[in-house]
């Protein structure tokens, strides 16, 4: 059931116990980042999936749970930023032990598509931070092809009580940058 899980269409994030990264995590690095080289699928609607290894690290008590995804082209140019936001409770207790967050977005931010982005860039950095009490040991992503996307399905959110109006997507800064 555990693979079952990992392979659906996760509407925005699943965190489960473990180390292992799952084998569909084709592009894998030690530490908060990765760059990956586009390859000749990558466009626009491209979408991706990634895997963060968080352990618990002795800090103060954070009563959330708020990773940021930041993608980047060369240049260091920002073209993507997603955020999510679990709040913990006494519903959904604080993780004791390693977990793996795996969620999923799109490869270019909504706002930025047909604009700013050269679809024909040659790397992605892919940079995670964790703004609480849990320490990414390790990443993977993998950029999703149109047949992985029909074949898989969509999955609720995951939350303890069920109730998603806990989670933030992000896609961008919530500016429109339209005018520029």
């Amino acid at each position: 059931s555990r693979r079952a899980i990992i392979q659906h269409k996760v509407a925005r994030y699943v965190c489960l116990p473990g180390e292992k990264f799952p084998a569909e995590f084709t592009h894998k690095d030690t530490g908060n980042s990765i760059v990956i080289s586009s390859e000749t699928f990558f466009s626009e609607s491209s979408r991706f999936k990634a895997c963060l290894l968080l352990s618990p690290i002795n800090d103060t008590d954070y009563e959330q749970l708020h990773i940021t995804c930041y993608q980047r082209s060369q240049g260091d140019v920002l073209f993507n930023k997603i955020s999510y936001m679990h709040e913990l409770s006494d519903e959904s207790p604080l993780i004791l032990t390693e977990h793996l967050f795996i969620f999923r977005g799109d490869l270019i931010g909504r706002q930025k598509r047909c604009s700013q982005v050269d679809a024909s860039m040659s790397e992605i950095l892919f940079e995670f931070h964790c703004w609480s009490m849990y320490k990414i040991i390790a990443c993977g992503v993998r950029i999703l092809r149109e047949e992985d996307e029909n074949r898989i399905t969509e999955m609720d959110d995951f939350s303890s009580g069920g109730n998603g109006n806990d989670n933030t997507d992000v896609d961008d800064d919530d500016d429109d940058d339209d005018d520029d």
